[in-house]
């Protein structure tokens, strides 16, 4: 059996809305005894939350251990680590954490700052946060996203949009549990199957994990600006549903 992995904002879906085609090759991926994995930089919901919506819209029962999200390996992160965490992000985000660490509404006592995004970025707790860095109080994001797709081939600001001013203010690379980075990368590499495949809509992240584990990596066109050369990507198709046909077909 060959594991496909596959990112999902801008590939399977957007709004989530199905994108043409997604659910007629999920299944030929399966008849064709496919494991498909489904990576995601979205932290803004909780991964069973994303499991219910994808089975809604492929029909099917899905194994929540398929969704992997930055919250996936945070949670794997913070297994046996006594943290008291000052998050910065959606209700839904600090009520996750709350459930698996503690956190704390007070920066300064904090061991360890989690950046993930919020709809309306507030500057001043930008800067507090900064500030907190500098005096030497650990940080570390969800993702490092700048943008992701809306619908009307638009683009939002991503959390990365925020840690890029507070490296900035602070001349620290943040570490991030997201995709394409190191921790995310261990993740599968230790808890899942070889991955084969990739498929995604962005360089920067989709791409470039692909790339880390060593797999076939397909980039998908989308609204989303590559903020890096898509020569980085083994395929290029139109879509999820090209790449799929042409893997089962000649890999």
């Amino acid at each position: 059996m060959k594991t496909l992995a596959t990112d999902l904002d801008g590939t399977i879906y957007i709004d989530y809305k199905l994108i043409k085609g997604v659910k007629t090759s999920y299944y030929k991926l399966i008849e064709n005894n496919f494991h498909v994995l489904f990576t995601t930089n979205n932290s803004s919901i909780l991964p069973n939350t994303i499991c219910k919506k994808l089975e809604k819209l492929l029909g099917t029962e899905l194994d929540i251990e398929t969704i992997v999200t930055p919250l996936v390996v945070l949670d794997q992160y913070l297994l046996n680590k006594n943290k008291n965490i000052y998050v910065y992000g959606s209700l839904e985000l600090e009520n996750y954490v709350k459930s698996i660490s503690y956190i704390t509404k007070q920066i300064e006592k904090s061991d360890l700052i989690l950046i993930g995004r919020k709809d309306n970025i507030n500057s001043d707790e930008v800067l507090e946060i900064s500030h907190h860095i500098n005096l030497g109080i650990n940080a570390m994001a969800l993702n490092k996203d700048l943008t992701y797709p809306a619908t009307g081939n638009k683009q939002i600001p991503g959390n990365g949009a925020v840690i890029k001013i507070i490296e900035e203010n602070t001349n620290i690379k943040i570490e991030s549990f997201g995709k394409p980075d190191l921790l995310y990368t261990e993740y599968l590499k230790n808890n899942k199957q070889n991955i084969s495949f990739m498929i995604g809509d962005r360089v920067d992240t989709d791409i470039m994990l692909g790339n880390n584990l060593g797999a076939s990596s397909f980039l998908v066109n989308s609204s989303i600006d590559n903020f890096m050369n898509v020569d980085l990507a083994d395929y290029y198709f139109e879509s999820f549903s090209e790449s799929v046909s042409f893997i089962i077909k000649n890999l």
